[in-house]
């Protein structure tokens, strides 16, 4: 509709959620600016175990190729805790 300025949206922290946040609310026809308070985004070493849920949400947003070039993907999980075990084959 002219005349009507587009919604502005912070997304504040540049994380795994905020990222994703982001490209999908932009991809959605916000004007979006991501704030984030490290100086810039580098690896730390640590790894992130994403369920197939989640890397389907990757996919669907047009992260996929970026994602089969940088991923190692799993074979197995386990997730425990002291009531319970449950062993999860995990498939593309």
């Amino acid at each position: 509709m002219p005349g009507i300025t587009p919604l502005r949206i912070a997304v504040v922290g540049a994380g795994l959620g905020g990222l994703t946040a982001a490209v999908a609310l932009r991809q959605a026809g916000f004007d979006v600016e991501v704030y984030e308070q490290a100086p810039e985004l580098t690896e730390v070493g640590g790894g992130i175990n994403m369920g197939p849920n989640a890397v389907r949400v990757l996919y669907l947003l047009g992260l996929g190729k970026g994602l089969d070039r940088e991923a190692v993907p799993g074979i197995r999980s386990n997730l425990e805790n002291s009531s319970t075990r449950f062993h999860c084959a995990l498939m593309r």
